[in-house]
């Protein structure tokens, strides 16, 4: 057989560099595939693909176990992440539904399965990654809501199956999501034994988020046939059984919609609703990714706005969106009331960063000097990890530091960089049990570098080790426990076990337990367990949820080879508690 020589191969290869031939066949490859092997290959791909779509790597998406593993396995992967960043690379990786990835990603994070989790991976449909979540002790969360708002179907089917309870909130996210038929077979699901009230209203605010016109039109006359006005036997609009602050929270929704015609449906509502135009609609609409053109739209039919109520619903937000400087500048020209009262605006441009902005407003005369609402901005610019902003309020304008919690915000946001500032320019104390708070292991080696864990007493130490037990922080715990130790002999059984009735979960109970070396009184913990507010407060079948803790038990005792003195009698209690 005769051998190509070696120019056949280099004529083949460049096959390959042929325009767009390379790139037709990368884009049947996985996004992250590009960037973690092809870009790899040599410099020539590396400067082909060099876009932020081939540069960037996302945790939701499927990667290589082997490429994962590289970045995710490695001693201090997760070193410069808090607790809640940590958390979220597990929840993302859920979404991408590799399981292998996920197993990396759970143990780099050193932090208890949380409901987020299960929530994440159930809008994703990755059943897999419930499950695999579930084995180890994961709570349902609003599982089964995010699962009906993402219309997954299957995903709804085998939560319930599963265990997962019923939920009416589960009935609203189908419909918040457009889901119809979903909401309508959720509703069938309800069990015998729960009649919740299904509350119209909230029915209606999630149809007209979710749903076209012509089905909100629909409906609405379908649900009005249901309603006969009491004593004349006539027909009752749905509409009119809403109470007036019902209202805008009902256009509000239509305001917010994906629906291309979510315009149509805001003009139907101003006819259907006699009532006036409430500020809170304007101000829910901004958070729309277009918020800024239905802003306007808005304005220009008469919507009132006011700063302070578009800042408070920002701030509410579960993920605050970074306004951008062009549009706060837009809030303040159209709000009336800006002028004599700027402060909610000042609050969010130093919360996002805007410090050319705020020089602006500062030269202009808007800035209020009064020490309590500097404080009041330095800590939003803490929250939001600003430090050029932070400077500036202290160099230039005037702030007088000296304000312990602004230590706890930049802690918090593991912001090693802010918290330096803060200590050498407010003389505050780094404190361990702030930084313990956020769970960034980078920053709390800087706090106890600085002296954070001197003088510390046993009673505020012991409050560390609660504090991140309580938030299931593991890998904060473990970094007690080698960096600041117990004093030798120190067993507080009371302590510890009292503080499962400050709402620290059964598994950083455990796990609290474990890394002090404190027994427990097994039937003490059970019965204290069976007795609390989270027991009483149960609307699925106690039995079940209580089985459940039983097998996290389990799980914790398997996963970790605790022989923890208690923990399986607290099994066996509990297990004849629900029995």
């Amino acid at each position: 057989m005769e051998i190509p020589g070696e120019e056949a191969f280099t004529t083949a290869s460049r096959v390959w560099w042929t325009p767009g031939l390379l790139e037709r066949i990368v884009s049947f490859l996985p996004p992250n595939d590009i960037a973690c092997s092809i870009r790899l290959i040599n410099r020539a791909t590396a400067a082909l693909f060099r876009e932020p779509q081939y540069t960037t790597i996302h945790l939701s998406q499927p990667c290589a176990p082997l490429d994962f593993a590289r970045r995710w396995g490695s001693a201090g992967a997760v070193q410069q992440l808090t607790c809640k960043q940590r958390r979220q690379v597990v929840s993302l990786t859920a979404v991408s539904g590799v399981i292998a990835n996920l197993k990396v990603a759970f143990k780099a994070a050193g932090c208890l399965p949380t409901g987020e989790m299960m929530e994440a991976a159930a809008a994703a449909g990755q059943l897999q990654s419930c499950e695999w979540l579930r084995e180890r002790g994961c709570r349902w969360g609003y599982g089964l809501s995010a699962a009906a708002r993402a219309g997954c179907w299957v995903m709804c089917g085998w939560l319930l199956v599963s265990g997962c309870h019923w939920d009416i909130r589960a009935v609203y996210s189908a419909a918040h999501g457009g889901h119809l038929g979903l909401m309508d077979w959720l509703l069938h699901c309800q069990p015998a034994c729960m009649v919740p009230e299904l509350q119209w209203s909230g029915l209606f605010v999630a149809v007209a988020e979710g749903c076209d016109l012509p089905t909100l039109q629909a409906l609405h006359h379908h649900w009005s046939q249901g309603h006969v006005r009491s004593g004349s036997g006539q027909q009752q609009q749905v509409a009119a059984t809403l109470e007036p602050s019902q209202h805008s929270a009902v256009v509000a929704a239509a305001a917010t919609s994906s629906t291309p015609d979510w315009r149509a449906k805001v003009q139907w509502l101003e006819e259907l609703l006699a009532w006036p135009r409430g500020a809170d609609v304007a101000a829910k609409a901004l958070t729309h990714p277009d918020g800024l053109d239905r802003l306007q739209w808005l304005r220009a039919r008469g919507y009132p706005l006011r700063l302070g109520d578009v800042a408070d619903g920002i701030v509410d937000m579960a993920a605050p969106p970074v306004v951008s400087a062009a549009l706060l500048d837009y809030l303040v020209s159209e709000d009336e009331g800006a002028a004599s009262n700027l402060e909610p605006a000042l609050k969010l441009a130093a919360d996002c960063g805007h410090l050319a902005l705020l020089r602006a407003w500062h030269s202009a005369g808007r800035l209020a000097a009064r020490p309590h609402f500097l404080s009041e901005m330095a800590h939003a610019a803490a929250r939001g990890g600003r430090l050029p902003v932070l400077t500036w309020l202290s160099e230039e304008v005037g702030l007088s530091l000296g304000v312990d919690s602004l230590f706890y915000c930049a802690a918090r946001n593991g912001d090693v960089p802010m918290m330096a500032w803060v200590v050498d320019h407010s003389g505050c104390v780094a404190s361990v049990q702030d930084a313990v708070r956020g769970g960034c292991e980078a920053a709390l080696d800087w706090t106890l570098s600085r002296g954070g864990g001197g003088g510390l007493s046993v009673d505020n130490l012991v409050d560390a080790y609660v504090d991140a037990a309580s938030f299931g922080d593991v890998a904060s715990l473990r970094w007690l426990t080698r960096r600041l130790p117990l004093p030798h002999g120190w067993s507080s059984r009371q302590r510890i076990q009292a503080s499962f009735q400050r709402g620290i979960p059964l598994p950083g109970l455990l796990w609290l337990a474990e890394v002090v070396g404190t027994p427990l009184d097994g039937r003490e913990v059970a019965d204290t367990v069976l007795r609390s507010p989270t027991c009483a407060y149960l609307r699925e079948p106690k039995a079940a949820y209580w089985a459940h803790v039983v097998d996290q038990i389990g799980y914790w005792r398997a996963a970790t080879g605790s022989k923890l003195v208690g923990a399986e009698e607290m099994a066996a209690v509990l297990a004849e508690g629900i029995s």
